[in-house]
């Protein structure tokens, strides 16, 4: 199998008795070189987004403003581009979006989706609006919005047995770093080159097209921005839930830290783009294809938002869902109940 198709050898080896609970029992496999090269691709992604259409990338406010009647064509396009990432990624990384065990409860896909929900409209983000974006401005708010829903994820796994749910509670996961076969790691690597190529060149033809055709390259951003996380999310390991569930459940012995790598080097791309920008440095006075940079002038840290935090990492904990890997599932599973019940509490909590 290995000869045959080192990509899929290498995705199964990091599967565990996916006979017994489904194959989204994940992860018995350290990969933290997997998760900084997916971050990396999602730092660029949300940076591209920025630098050219000037909007921060945050899955819970793109779905949120359709619940709440905002139909910019903008949205649609960026979610077609993560449903045609999450589709191409199914396919090119086998195991990295499947359906949840059949011994899942309904019952915790619903509290989890509608936590989940009710937690982001509190605060005003997730984990890629304030977890990479807001990090990325090092922003007080979004590091405290951050802070509060980890922790409360870490709990809310740890004491909801959702590694029991999931079918890995007790599993031990090696500490021993696993390195991807060399096409897995160059699929990975030329995906990333190539999210910094369609950047360059958007940004460029952004800036020397207007009308009409300016707008089309928004449009693009916008395609080309949802379609690289999609493929960030699951290249990284973060469309599985199995995986987030063993990263929260710091207590279980499947604990596994690899997660914190894909913020790390989402961060780590971000953070200069950010600064650049907030400081007006390198980059123009405005976005390419917009009027403004669109960065979020609220900037209170009070009860609402601790809540939203506590709330989102709940649901987070309970289901090992949140709403940018959410997304990616639905849309290759668009019929599987489980992904259809969160999605429908999600949007209810919304």
């Amino acid at each position: 199998s290995r000869r045959r198709d080192p990509l899929t050898a290498f995705h199964v080896q990091s599967l565990r008795f996916d006979t017994m609970v489904g194959v989204s029992a994940a992860a018995a496999a350290f990969t933290p070189l997997e998760a900084t090269i997916g971050g990396a691709t999602l730092g660029v992604a949300t940076a591209n987004r920025m630098t050219i259409v000037g909007r921060i990338l945050g899955h819970s406010g793109i779905l949120r403003g359709l619940v709440q009647g905002d139909h910019s064509p903008w949205r649609y396009v960026f979610l077609g581009g993560m449903a045609a990432g999450s589709l191409a990624a199914s396919t090119l990384i086998p195991g990295s979006l499947v359906p949840l065990p059949d011994a899942f409860p309904m019952s915790r896909a619903l509290t989890a989706g509608l936590l989940v929900g009710v937690g982001s409209s509190m605060g005003n983000g997730c984990t890629s609006g304030h977890g990479i974006c807001g990090n990325s401005r090092l922003s007080p708010r979004s590091m405290v919005y951050t802070a509060t829903f980890m922790a409360s994820g870490a709990a809310t796994a740890s004491l909801s047995g959702v590694t029991s749910a999931l079918g890995i509670a007790g599993l031990p996961t090696s500490m021993a770093v696993v390195l991807p076969p060399s096409d897995v790691l160059s699929r990975g690597l030329m995906v990333l080159l190539g999210s910094l190529v369609i950047g360059l060149a958007s940004w460029f033809a952004g800036s020397k097209l207007t009308g009409k055709a300016n707008k089309a390259v928004q449009l693009v951003t916008e395609a080309a921005s949802g379609a690289l996380f999609a493929w960030g999310l699951a290249f990284s390991g973060m469309t599985k839930s199995s995986k987030v569930a063993s990263f929260l459940a710091v207590t279980d012995p499947c604990f596994d830290p690899t997660l914190m790598f894909v913020m790390g080097g989402a961060i780590l791309v971000n953070l200069p783009v950010f600064q650049a920008i907030i400081h007006k440095k390198v980059f123009p006075a405005k976005p390419v294809c917009g009027t403004e940079y669109q960065m979020p002038k609220n900037n209170a840290i009070d009860k609402k938002l601790i809540l939203g935090g506590v709330l989102f990492g709940a649901g987070w904990g309970v289901g090992g869902l949140c709403p940018g890997p959410a997304i990616c599932n639905f849309a290759v599973n668009p019929l599987n109940p489980l992904y259809l019940a969160f999605m429908a509490a999600m949007l209810m909590g919304m």
